[in-house]
């Protein structure tokens, strides 16, 4: 579980320039919620505060490393980027990081092969670097993470689906995401789709992967089918006739949670969602008075949309 929530969070992260810092780096990372995240020494400065204290100059005890200039045979070599991969699984260093980056795809395997060996383990902390230095890289590193997305381990298949869904740059991606929605493993299944909601994608690919969303709502696990609403509300007016079928709940297959998501689903397809006006009036007289008020202020919205 652990590791599909930090699929869903890099995957959701963007590296821009601080105006703050003193190199021309990346030194942030802000989630889609707006969270800033500060790299540390992959920036090479701290963030300055917006009223500093003037503080007493203190001496450079040890010399400043420089990044590496451009990728050479030499520095590109098998055993320097072992090195510049051990440097940042222990500690974010900022010119093994450069260095990965610019050697492009010849970092690409062996990056892939620690990123592998630290998801099976759950290893986080060395894990991120190795992601972040994979999404820098880009379209070169797609080939080998669509071969990942088929690995025995579900963790590998979690952590090539997030690189995947993060490479926002190809759209060589999306077969091997919609593919990943029908795997047998629920987490991959959920990493797939929320790496599609990610890339905006599921609703062009409503019929490939609505049957799997249909599946996947008889899970027992309460997270994993709001996920799944979540999912159907993205997708659109395909998914009306589904949600609908939850928050009528003939068949006493979904609890209250489950109903109230899918009238927060149909709120947010809007005026897409004119045919459940009939259920959602239904509602109105429903025993739960939170069923009620969401179902009356859905109804409002649809309307007025």
């Amino acid at each position: 579980m652990k590791l599909l929530t930090l699929a869903l969070i890099l995957a959701t992260y963007h590296l821009f320039p601080s105006p703050t810092a003193a190199l021309d780096n990346e030194c942030l990372m802000r989630r889609a919620d707006g969270t800033i995240v500060n790299l540390g020494k992959l920036c090479g400065t701290p963030i300055k505060p917006e009223n500093p204290q003037p503080t007493p100059a203190k001496p450079i005890k040890e010399p400043i490393k420089e990044p590496i200039k451009e990728a050479t045979t030499d520095n590109c070599s098998k055993s320097k980027i072992a090195n510049y991969i051990a440097s940042i699984s222990t500690e974010i260093d900022r010119v093994g990081f450069e260095a990965l980056v610019k050697c492009k795809g010849k970092s690409v395997p062996a990056l892939i092969e620690a990123s592998t060996k630290f998801a099976k383990t759950e290893n986080f902390s060395s894990l991120i670097p190795m992601l972040l230095a994979l999404q820098k890289i880009g379209k070169e590193a797609v080939p080998a993470l669509i071969v990942k997305t088929k690995d025995s381990d579900p963790k590998v298949r979690i952590f090539a689906i997030t690189m995947l869904s993060a490479i926002i740059d190809s759209k060589d991606t999306i077969p091997s995401l919609i593919n990943a929605v029908k795997d047998s493993n629920q987490k991959v299944s959920l990493a797939a789709i929320n790496a599609l909601i990610i890339r905006k994608q599921l609703g062009e690919n409503a019929q490939n992967v609505l049957p799997t969303l249909i599946t996947l709502l008889q899970s027992p696990n309460d997270t994993n089918r709001y996920e799944v609403i979540d999912a159907l509300s993205k997708i659109g007016k395909p998914s009306v006739p589904i949600l609908i079928t939850i928050l009528k709940n003939s068949d006493r297959k979904y609890g209250l949670n489950d109903r109230r998501s899918a009238i927060f689903g149909l709120r947010d397809i809007g005026k897409d969602a004119y045919e459940a006006i009939p259920a959602l009036t239904d509602a109105l007289k429903d025993p739960d008075k939170t069923i009620r008020y969401t179902a009356e202020d859905t109804l409002n919205e649809i309307r007025k949309r």
